[in-house]
């Protein structure tokens, strides 16, 4: 039976282009965002959430998208949780469980989920092609706006209050014959730990672009980010007191996507000045070091 415990295969990110750039879009406030062009022009945004954990609400949607066109309608919270990249506490007794605080997060970002509404306008008096294209009962109104799952979460607690479990039953409102996923062989970073956040982070937005890139088969196979808005994207926040600690946090970061063969190599680029030069903690090289760019083979 589909549900049990083990029987979930492990989620693999969606190639979908709309579905991808809700990646971009997920942030308080919400972001704007524009995919494609000419007659695919299709503008971006959401609803305005309470967004304290960006990482699982992303994380838990791709899973649920995955999960979905499999055929899957209902999955357990600590299974959702086990193959997503929450940590488990080995109890005295030699059982092990995940934490009570980080349930707490799961069903609290599962309840964002619930609300997630994708919105956009209509161009022309039509419904975007993006979004009709998943979407085909989506009607071009002023604004249009799209739950892409209907969720129900039924609790249970425990004697002391605390969750135990929860079931999600979940059903999708798009064409689940339309979306596609990165092959078995890619790296699966919705497994990844989410902690650090920064690592996973990135890989999810490396996989937007890898799949943006394929898609183009005339595009170089890099991608050129500036500094600070890769700091955004990890949810690295610049410290300006101790800016070798941010610098390293990103480094890190960089060099933990190269080694799981996320990301082939990347360098940085700064306005022809090297790397090393800029980076002595003279003045002022922290604020010329966000403003440069990192140049990364995908």
């Amino acid at each position: 039976m589909k549900g049990e415990q083990g029987y979930f295969e492990e989620p693999r990110l969606t190639k979908d282009a709309l579905l991808l750039s809700l990646s971009e879009v997920i942030e308080k406030p919400p972001r704007i965002i524009s995919i494609g062009r000419d007659k695919k022009k299709t503008v971006l945004t959401i609803n305005e959430l309470e967004i304290k954990d960006k990482l699982i609400l992303q994380t838990f949607l791709y899973a649920l998208i995955f999960y979905a066109c499999r055929g899957y309608k209902e999955i357990r919270l600590t299974e959702l949780m086990e193959k997503t990249g929450f940590k488990k506490r080995v109890w005295a007794d030699g059982s092990h469980g995940f934490y009570p605080k980080d349930k707490a997060k799961a069903i609290n970002a599962l309840h964002l989920l619930k609300n997630l509404e994708l919105r956009t306008k209509p161009i022309e008096r039509r419904v975007p092609y993006f979004v009709l294209r998943l979407f085909p009962q989506a009607e071009p109104k002023d604004t249009i706006r799209i739950n892409p799952f209907a969720i129900a979460i039924t609790r249970l607690d425990n004697g002391a209050g605390e969750i135990k479990e929860a079931i999600i039953r979940f059903t999708q409102n798009f064409d689940i014959n339309k979306v596609y996923f990165f092959s078995g062989e890619a790296p699966k970073v919705l497994t990844l730990p989410n902690e650090p956040s920064e690592l996973k982070l990135f890989s999810i937005f490396i996989l937007r672009r890898k799949a943006f890139a394929s898609q183009n088969k005339n595009r170089d196979n890099f991608t050129i980010v500036r500094v600070a808005n890769l700091l955004r994207i990890c949810g690295i926040e610049p410290d300006s007191r101790h800016p070798a600690r941010t610098k390293e946090r990103l480094e890190e970061t960089l060099k933990s996507a190269r080694e799981l063969a996320i990301i082939e190599s990347y360098r940085s680029l700064l306005e022809g000045k090297a790397y090393t030069d800029v980076c002595q903690n003279r003045w002022g090289w922290f604020k010329q070091w966000r403003g440069g760019e990192i140049k990364i083979r995908l």
